[in-house]
């Protein structure tokens, strides 16, 4: 049964506008691993805006409020080799999760012609 939908939309440039404004945006928002993926190439602010995007879209959907309630990290992207994407939930964003019966959430990712989106379903 679906508890959730979210979807998510994020310009590209307005992410790497924050980033580069804000020394703090990277590490309050993503987890080292995210980083580490994003990297430093000509794709990094498309990867990022990727992330932000799934993690509003998660938000959306388990009805979650990102920042000083629950931390943004408390999200992680991960992508398996075969390409596809997942979150990975901890601390209270999983607590939240836990409460709503939620035992997987579903999500998609894409980003082309400078705009990002994600789609998140949180399934009981």
């Amino acid at each position: 049964m679906i508890e959730g939908v979210g979807v998510d939309i994020i310009e590209v440039g307005r992410l790497e506008k924050a980033i580069t404004k804000n020394d703090r945006f990277v590490s309050r928002v993503f987890t080292p691993a995210e980083v580490e993926y994003c990297g430093t190439g000509k794709v990094r602010f498309e990867r990022f805006a990727a992330r932000f995007a799934v993690k509003e879209a998660v938000s959306k959907a388990l009805g979650i409020t990102w920042g000083d309630a629950v931390p943004w990290t408390d999200a992680e992207v991960e992508i398996a080799e075969s390409g596809k994407p997942s979150v990975r939930l901890v601390g209270k964003a999983a607590e939240r999760m836990e409460a709503l019966g939620v035992t997987v959430v579903h999500v998609s990712i894409s980003h082309s012609g400078g705009v990002a989106v994600a789609l998140a379903v949180a399934e009981k």
